[in-house]
């Protein structure tokens, strides 16, 4: 049985459709270096992404993490959606699953409570 885990990303991001007006869809290139700084066994399909009001230039990325025995949402932010770029863990999920620097902790301080992440995340539903 899975635990569901609730996880928030920097930047949604989800592969298809995404309808909500403030949703982004970042390309498969930028998944693919995402993925790069995750743990052996930590895996997604599904991320959106929403641009940041509170910190220019970047995107809340959330994403349904998948790991062996467990799923729930992780929140990244990222300077792209596009391609390579700046990565960041947003909560404990993103922070327990992938060798990131805490966002959290850095000069910008991104917040998994900030308005942007948890559009990202709602994105997803």
């Amino acid at each position: 049985m899975l635990k569901k885990i609730t996880v928030v990303l920097a930047g949604l991001i989800l592969f298809g459709s995404i309808n909500a007006q403030n949703c982004l869809e970042p390309t498969e290139e930028f998944a693919k270096e995402l993925k790069t700084f995750l743990v052996d066994g930590a895996d997604f399909e599904e991320m959106a992404a929403v641009k940041s009001r509170s910190h220019k230039n970047m995107y809340y990325v959330a994403v349904n993490l998948e790991v062996p025995g467990a799923s729930g949402w992780a929140l990244f932010a990222a300077n792209k959606i596009d391609g390579f770029g700046m990565f960041y863990a947003v909560d404990d999920i993103a922070n327990d699953f992938s060798t990131l620097i805490d966002g959290r902790q850095t000069q910008g301080s991104f917040s998994a409570s900030d308005r942007a992440a948890r559009l990202a995340r709602d994105c997803l539903k």
